[in-house]
């Protein structure tokens, strides 16, 4: 870190919520992350993927024909760039500069597949609510 702490476009964010560091980020770089779908539809940025080594969670993966959401999202709205390629990062991140980062395609998307969207806490509170009446 010390190498870094001069860069004025670098900074290590040690905080317990990554809110405050995620709201001023232009483009987040991670792994496999799922913080990189909380990323995109909220803040409606672009994500730049770092392949490094897949984290397998389930065993069995291989055993379902399904596709993880997670892969789709990454797919449709990510940017990826092998660990062995780091050295053309400075690139990589002007290309997507450059790119048009479509806010409609991403609302257009979480509005097919995600239930809700604006909604769930006032659908939570009432489910919780007709559970207990």
């Amino acid at each position: 870190m010390r190498k870094f702490e001069k860069e004025k476009n670098f900074s290590i964010d040690l905080n317990k919520s990554p809110m405050k560091s995620l709201e001023k980020t232009e483009i987040l770089i991670t792994d496999n992350s799922t913080i990189s779908m909380e990323f995109l539809f909220v803040f409606k940025r672009p994500t730049l993927f770092i392949n490094y080594k897949k984290k397998i969670h389930n065993i069995h993966f291989n055993k379902s024909s399904n596709v993880p959401f997670e892969n789709i999202v990454r797919e449709k709205f990510g940017f990826e760039i092998d660990i062995c390629n780091i050295s053309m990062l400075p690139k990589v991140i002007k290309k997507i500069q450059k790119n048009k980062f479509s806010i409609i395609k991403i609302n257009e998307f979480l509005n097919e597949n995600v239930f809700n969207v604006g909604n769930s806490a006032k659908i939570a509170a009432k489910f919780l609510n007709d559970l207990s009446n």
